[in-house]
């Protein structure tokens, strides 16, 4: 046990305020939390760096407990190690090795260059992969990046990760596959021998440039470098059709209209998240659920759009061919990414006899490859494990089957005018010329095409705030 006095703290890199579980909701007065505070620091009698994460308030003593033995439990270079613990009263610390950096705090260091931001994020990616590997194959324990905080120690320029709330040593979370998805041509051309110290060097981006793939390039800009927002309460007609991968161009009209443009793409493949295990999945492609067992519940079901890179591989092609330079222009493009559709199953009545829900097979709502459309029914009520002899709505009703409601988000995908000058200046650097479409043909995608004419379609539909894009139809 060190001595709380002889811990040096220096300066606060973060705080954070937590509130006990068991508490319930509280206002500001009679508030129970507590704060754990990060701090560079030195412990007297020693020359190195450590840095301090400090405890203070009802219950820090057993937080400060539990992640103690957590983080006596785990040892890999890429996890926080400690150092040593310290207590006084109703103060109580962790030290760990090294002189700790937040990491977006290390990133804003080089915004400036595209390149290395990249070469960073690769970096990063590499070696949360790392610590995944290990947590799993020792404690049967996924990693969850989106609950931790990511540090860089500055000795090593090693990415350090601090599991906050995400891990505890003797309850894994065994599960099948990672909750997020990490950049799978992360680990690509950059291995442990490669670093991210020294990043000012004059050559570095030269460096950078060589070791990563276009693969790698256009994923991290597509998975961390994007703006990734919803477009709500879907109200297009069923005869709409849904162009995953297409992008479109918002333009400033009345509130509740969007116009769109969009460029024909020639995917032939599309991808669907099947509906949940929960149901049984008959010969059909219909998908039968116990009522009993989706009383009160969502259903959801997603398509993504089909090599989300081709558009981020020739954007610049279209819009030097659209002569666009503004900034304002180049951020009102959009990816439409993502489609979910949302089936709300409302409480079943007790006195309910029992019954099924049948989704329809998911292949229903392609209208042709690439492209989806609405059905206003998904779904329907039956009394026979066979679905045949569907329960009108007023017969659903009547013996306790609640209406299933049909919703649906757009999930639309875009990039400042910054991220598209460093694509620029890579694609450039890897001998493509980037007001062509050379590149996406040597890397296989389909190719966008330019429009022929400048007709928008208009379609009316609820906006989440005056500001926002509505909802739109999407055609071929």
């Amino acid at each position: 046990m060190i001595s709380m006095g002889d811990v040096d703290l220096r300066a606060e890199l973060h705080h954070q305020l937590r509130f006990d579980a068991d508490s319930g909701v509280v206002g500001r007065r009679g508030r129970r939390g507590w704060f754990r505070r990060v701090y560079s620091a030195r412990v007297d009698g020693r020359k190195f760096d450590l840095t301090a994460a400090i405890y203070e308030g009802h219950s820090a003593e057993k937080d400060w407990r539990q992640e103690m033995e957590k983080y006596a439990a785990v040892r890999h270079p890429n996890v926080i190690q400690l150092y040593g613990v310290s207590s006084a009263g109703s103060m109580h610390a962790l030290l760990f090795h090294g002189d700790l950096v937040p990491y977006d705090q290390f990133l804003q260091l080089y915004q400036h260059s595209l390149i290395l931001t990249v070469y960073i994020y690769a970096y990063a990616h590499a070696q949360l992969m790392a610590v995944d590997d290990y947590l799993y194959s020792n404690h049967r324990h996924w990693l969850d990046p989106l609950r931790c905080l990511l540090w860089i120690r500055r000795s090593s320029g090693l990415l350090s990760i601090d599991f906050g709330s995400d891990f505890s040593s003797d309850a894994g979370n065994d599960i099948d596959s990672p909750p997020i998805r990490y950049a799978s041509a992360a680990t690509g051309m950059i291995s442990s021998r490669h670093s991210i110290t020294s990043l000012d060097a004059s050559d570095k981006e030269i460096l950078a440039i060589e070791w990563l793939s276009l693969e790698q390039f256009h994923e991290i800009c597509f998975l961390d470098l994007s703006q990734v927002r919803p477009i709500s309460s879907y109200m297009a007609p069923a005869s709409a059709t849904i162009n995953l991968g297409a992008i479109i161009v918002k333009s400033s009209l009345a509130q509740g209209a969007v116009a769109l443009r969009q460029y024909v793409e020639t995917s032939d493949v599309d991808h669907g998240a099947p509906w949940p295990e929960c149901g049984y999945r008959m010969d059909d492609g219909r998908v039968r659920f116990k009522s009993h067992r989706i009383s009160n519940t969502v259903l959801d079901l997603d398509f993504w759009a089909p090599r989300p890179e081709a558009w981020l591989s020739q954007a610049n092609f279209i819009f030097k061919n659209l002569q666009l330079t503004a900034q304002a222009d180049l951020e009102s493009y959009a990816l439409v990414d993502c489609v979910q559709f949302h089936l709300t199953i409302p409480p079943i009545a007790e006195d309910a006899p029992a019954g099924y829900l049948f989704a329809r097979p998911q292949e229903d709502l392609r209208c042709y490859p690439g492209s989806l459309k609405r059905l206003d029914r998904l779904a329907y009520w039956s009394l026979l494990p066979s679905g045949l002899h569907p329960l009108t709505t007023a017969e659903a009703e009547r013996l306790g089957f609640p209406p299933v409601h049909l919703t649906s988000e757009i999930w639309l995908r875009s990039w400042d005018a910054s991220i598209y000058a460093g694509l620029r200046k890579f694609h450039a650097a890897k001998g493509f010329n980037p007001d062509s479409q050379d590149m996406a043909r040597h890397l296989g995608c389909p190719l966008y095409e330019l429009p022929s004419d400048l007709n928008f379609t208009v379609i009316h539909g609820d906006l989440p705030d005056a500001t926002a894009a509505g909802d739109g139809q999407l055609t071929r």
